[in-house]
């Protein structure tokens, strides 16, 4: 499958730690497999659990091309789990 990757998902990436790196580049390289899970109440939106982190992306339909959108990290000092996922119009 051909990962295009987005500017936010590049600039996490390249601020993240040598070891969240390859985890997060293993884990989408290997799209479409792995702890994927469709999002509900969006049509192509996947996320990817690759420990603390969720790497949000669409599948174009009828194609081998994801898209990684955004990278986000669920251990947030309070504890608690904050997604802002908007549809694209």
């Amino acid at each position: 499958m051909r990962i295009e990757y987005k500017k936010k998902a590049i600039k996490y990436i390249n601020s993240a730690d040598r070891a969240a790196k390859k985890r997060l580049k293993d884990a989408i390289e290997k799209i479409p497999f792995g702890d994927i899970k469709k999002l509900t109440g969006f049509e192509n939106e996947y996320r990817l659990r690759v420990g603390d982190l969720r790497v949000l992306f669409t599948v174009e339909n009828n194609s081998s091309n994801a898209q990684a959108k955004i990278i986000l990290n669920t251990n947030n000092d309070n504890g608690s789990q904050d997604f802002i996922f908007e549809k694209e119009k």
